[in-house]
């Protein structure tokens, strides 16, 4: 038989809003998030032939071939399809690891539709979601292929945002060890033990309002008015400094005080907000047009020391 390949893209996302909720019982937090996908992405490649399931990088992801997510979504796909037809899967790296941009997490997604595709599998797109849920709470978003979505419970329940709008990002991944868990367990014990999370400042969450598609709104408790999805995204491109929010970011700079300097930075050389992305490293601010995130880009890069050039990533994306 000849072997058969697909190549498809694992683009990455930001969070432009991400609220925690409560701490849940199974031990994860409820989230009101806002993701925009994202033009900075993974290429994988998947073929058929070779032995079992075999997954290869051009840079080190993990030791053990169990543990790389695009293994688990693979095995997780076939095994509920009962297929037993060998796959090789090559993953092309350009998303930073754990760097809170969701690049494992959109290669596990991309896995999953693109054996699906190949193999003709003909798995249901509800079905996909509840793997992709099962594998990790971002890999919903990036199955349902929406440029921007709302995610709620632990970010794997999706709404996609309907809107034609395009922002820009200037980027900033330092290569800063943070681990996930332990920017929540920050967050537990500093904004209050318990299902419900205390002492966070006033932002977005589910009120009472009404939007299109009898969705309920987002009310800005500052504010004391209801934000509906769509005029959220409004909003954002009016004035992002106001809009633009991430509870995790208090916690991630508690653990690693160089994020804190590294948001400062890009703020000056931006002249707008910069916040992180899910629970960071990376840091990043919003444009509505391309030429002002490469015009702050010139200005940063600039500042930066010999160390700083070697060690950070930085990009300017735009919403994909």
């Amino acid at each position: 038989m000849i072997p058969r390949s697909i190549t498809i893209a694992a683009p990455a996302k930001v969070n432009l809003s991400l609220e925690v909720l409560k701490r849940r019982r199974d031990g994860y937090h409820d989230i009101v998030t806002v993701f925009e996908r994202i033009s900075l992405a993974d290429t994988i490649r998947i073929r058929t032939g070779g032995k079992g399931i075999d997954v290869s990088s051009d840079i080190p992801i993990v030791r053990r071939r169990e543990e790389n997510i695009a293994y688990k979504a693979a095995k997780s796909i076939l095994d509920f399809a009962a297929c037993r037809e060998p796959v090789t899967i090559h993953i092309t790296k350009r998303i930073p690891i754990a760097a809170g941009l969701g690049g494992g997490s959109s290669d596990a997604a991309s896995v999953l539709m693109g054996i699906n595709r190949l193999l003709v599998l003909k798995v249901a797109g509800a079905d996909l979601m509840a793997l992709g849920a099962a594998i990790g709470a971002d890999v919903p978003f990036f199955l349902s292929r929406a440029r921007f979505a709302l995610g709620t419970g632990r970010g794997d329940e999706i709404t996609p945002l309907r809107t034609r709008r395009i922002f820009y990002h200037l980027l900033i991944n330092p290569a800063i060890r943070l681990s996930t868990r332990e920017v929540y367990e920050r967050l537990d014990r500093t904004a209050g033990l318990g299902s419900n999370i205390k002492g966070l400042p006033p932002g977005i969450r589910w009120g009472t309002g009404s939007s299109e598609r009898g969705l309920k709104g987002l009310t800005n408790r500052a504010a004391g008015d209801t934000i509906n999805p769509a005029s959220f995204l409004n909003r954002l491109a009016a004035g992002p400094d106001s809009v633009l929010r991430n509870d995790l970011q208090g916690a991630a700079i508690e653990r690693k005080k160089e994020i804190g300097r590294i948001i400062e930075r890009l703020a000056a050389a931006s002249a707008t907000k910069a916040i992180i992305s899910g629970s960071g490293p990376s840091v990043f601010c919003l444009f509505r047009e391309r030429k002002e995130a490469v015009d702050a880009k010139q200005r940063l890069v600039k500042e930066l020391s010999p160390a700083e050039r070697r060690r950070w990533s930085i990009f300017v994306v735009s919403t994909r």
